[in-house]
């Protein structure tokens, strides 16, 4: 049965993204926040990459966070009401299956191949940041592997507080699927 939280996921990744901006580049030495405040009025407004709307996060004054915040919280809220009806919430990991590492690239020179589209690898960061940005529980099961042989990973949200519950189907999945098949090459 297909059921979702009724929350715009759109604004709930830009919430997460300018929340972890936030701790990200809060604690800038002052030149590169002033390198960094520059690059960030440099942006036009249909600049919406992850990555630049986590660079519209330096400097971010505590009343923007409060807002922030504050909208992260009507979502929790919404969230409650789903999971009043669900005990969890099935979704993907990542948008992609596990990538070879990409050691000695900065993160944000990063990119990842999603449905045939180079994009950057900050685009990763939905499934995973809609969900902790949110601070419900999650735990990820194995799947299976990619045609490359590289594993797929399903993420089970739970309630608040719904840790033991989201543990307990990752163990039922990951008993169903054959568990974590390491990759070749693993070692």
């Amino acid at each position: 049965m297909l059921a979702r939280p009724v929350v715009d996921q759109k604004l709930a990744f830009a919430v997460y993204l300018r929340l972890l901006g936030a701790v990200l580049y809060g604690f800038l030495p002052p030149e590169a926040e002033a390198e960094m405040r520059a690059a960030a009025a440099r942006l036009r407004l249909q600049d919406q990459a992850p990555g630049q709307v986590m660079l519209r996060s330096v400097g971010l004054r505590h009343a923007a966070w409060l807002g922030l915040d504050e909208q992260r919280n009507r979502m929790r809220r919404a969230w409650g009401a789903f999971f009043r009806d669900w005990d969890v919430l099935l979704c993907p990991a990542h948008a992609v299956p596990a990538q070879p590492h990409q050691q000695g690239a900065a993160p944000h020179d990063m990119q990842v191949t999603i449905n045939g589209v180079s994009e950057s690898w900050s685009a990763m960061l939905f499934w995973p940041g809609v969900i902790s940005a949110m601070l419900l529980p999650a735990s990820a099961a194995p799947l299976g592997l990619s045609r490359e042989g590289l594993s797929i990973g399903c993420q089970i949200v739970g309630p608040m507080q719904g840790d033991r519950t989201t543990i307990a189907v990752a163990g039922m999945l990951e008993k169903l699927m054959g568990g974590f098949v390491a990759p070749p090459g693993w070692g």
